[in-house]
């Protein structure tokens, strides 16, 4: 879910301790990096410009940092930063003299600028170093042409506040100009025109009607033959009022015998009992990496979200939209356990089940077994938490269907 909850799926590479061994170090740079690349595909700067960032900021000069500023330099430069953009340019080629990349979003920079000169340089200097990248050359020669027409373009001239124009010019009257003659009131021997001996004609809007009158043209009036056809639509009294009466709904309060709309709270059940399922959630044995060990639930914690049953016109709808995160620890037979987290971001009652699951491991990319403990946590099988977990949200659903 790019962008719909902040950078929360990608608290597992952003929050996670910074490796001290240069090898761990360097595959936490590359997977940054990685979904950094995944991220501008996508269009998500925001966080392509986040994860690139991270990277620069924990990645060792030798873990090819020129790369990583040309690609925020990409980022910024699509989402209008353009002095960032060429800031992170010029570090990319202060990081590698011979890195083309960094001399092309040097020029794309400028030229966004409108610094032609400066953009035709860079270019040249990529060029140089890469004659048969097609990028740049075309890039170049938009420079070019663009610094061409800057310097054939002719300066603009504001127009003078004293100028006179026809809007600020004060209308004088010429001997030929006859003066205004106030229209004489008529009197009784005059006739006014009506409306049926005006001619509408050529009047947009306005018709007139076969009896003379004139009227609007979206004014509609039925005729005798479309009455009769319609029929009486005039309001009629009910009669029998039981014919018309909607059937009570069980559980309804006695207020409401129409049962046009009842709502009944029901967040604190939701919240209590759903916390108390989860935490009842037997352990599970799991290997990982040849270690055994148990998988268990911890704690449940920052539950929020809201539950109601609602009356909606004789029908009864059970509706809960929750959020919660179940803390989790892999406990194996010999070394220190693992903490994890289960963020449900999305348990809602239109999910039909199959609720929307973030999986969060800080020491993923840390500790030996991280990345098998990420990936056990994720996965959907019929062995797995998950699916543990489910079985007792599924509890929870039928309990409160029963209400």
């Amino acid at each position: 879910m790019f962008g719909s909850r902040g950078m929360s799926r990608h608290s597992d590479v952003l929050e996670c301790a910074i490796p001290t061994v240069p090898e761990e170090l360097l595959r936490l740079v590359e997977e940054l990096k990685r979904r950094g690349n995944q991220a501008f595909s996508a269009n998500v700067l925001e966080e392509a410009e986040i994860l690139y960032s991270h990277a620069i900021d924990i990645a060792q000069p030798t873990m090819s940092v020129h790369i990583l500023y040309s690609n925020r330099s990409a980022t910024r430069l699509k989402m209008g930063k353009l002095e960032l953009a060429l800031e992170d340019a010029e570090a990319a080629t202060t990081a590698d003299a011979s890195f083309a990349k960094g001399y092309f979003r040097k020029g794309q920079a400028l030229t966004k600028l409108k610094n032609f000169a400066a953009a035709v340089d860079a270019l040249t200097t990529a060029d140089g170093i890469e004659p048969n990248n097609a990028s740049v050359k075309k890039a170049l020669q938009e420079a070019l042409e663009l610094k061409a027409k800057a310097a054939t373009a002719a300066p603009e001239c504001p127009l003078s506040p004293k100028k006179k124009t026809v809007y600020n010019t004060k209308t004088t009257t010429t001997s030929t100009t006859k003066p205004a003659v106030a229209k004489p009131a008529p009197t009784k021997a005059e006739k006014i025109e009506d409306d049926e001996d005006v001619d509408v004609s050529g009047v947009r809007g306005y018709k007139k009607l076969a009896d003379g009158r004139v009227t609007t043209f979206f004014n509609n009036e039925l005729s005798e033959a479309d009455k009769a056809l319609i029929g009486d639509i005039a309001p009629q009294k009910i009669q029998d009022a039981t014919a018309v009466q909607i059937a009570a709904v069980e559980g309804g309060s006695a207020w409401n015998q129409g049962n046009t709309f009842e709502e009944r709270d029901m967040t604190k059940f939701a919240h209590d009992r759903v916390t108390a399922l989860v935490r009842a959630t037997t352990a599970l044995p799991l290997t990982l990496g040849g270690t055994a060990g148990l998988l268990a639930v911890k704690d449940v914690k920052d539950m929020s979200g809201e539950a109601s049953i609602a009356v909606v016109r004789g029908a009864k709808r059970y509706i809960f939209d929750l959020l919660f995160t179940v803390d989790v620890e892999w406990a194996p037979t010999s070394g220190a356990p693992v903490k994890a987290q289960l963020k449900f971001i999305d348990m809602s009652s239109d999910c039909g089940g199959d609720y929307d699951v973030e999986v969060v491991v800080p020491e993923r990319y840390t500790h030996p077994n991280g990345k098998d403990l990420h990936q056990a946590l994720s996965s959907k099988a019929a062995t797995g938490l998950q699916a543990a977990l489910f079985a007792q949200l599924n509890t929870f659903v039928k309990e409160y269907q029963s209400n």
